[in-house]
């Protein structure tokens, strides 16, 4: 799924990791309106961009084809 779009998370974009919760949860009480996104999208220029481990940010209003999200579902038996 690399470099199709990049991908939104949850999170809300921090500059280090200093303040994530231990446990792996999001972390969706920093201040701002920048949501971390990740991966790249087929309009990257470098191959750093490219990596699941690129972590960058956006705008939560921002509108553009270069940014979506992947749809998962959990499955239990």
């Amino acid at each position: 799924m690399v470099g199709n779009v990049y991908q939104w998370l949850q999170d809300k974009y921090h500059k280090s990791y200093a303040a994530t919760p231990s446990n792996g949860d999001p972390l969706e009480d920093a201040a701002g309106s920048a949501r971390v996104i990740r991966g790249g999208s087929f309009e990257s220029t470098r191959p750093d961009d490219l990596g699941a481990e690129s972590r960058s940010w956006s705008i939560e209003a921002m509108n553009t084809a270069t940014i979506g999200f992947r749809l998962a579902r959990s499955i239990t038996e």
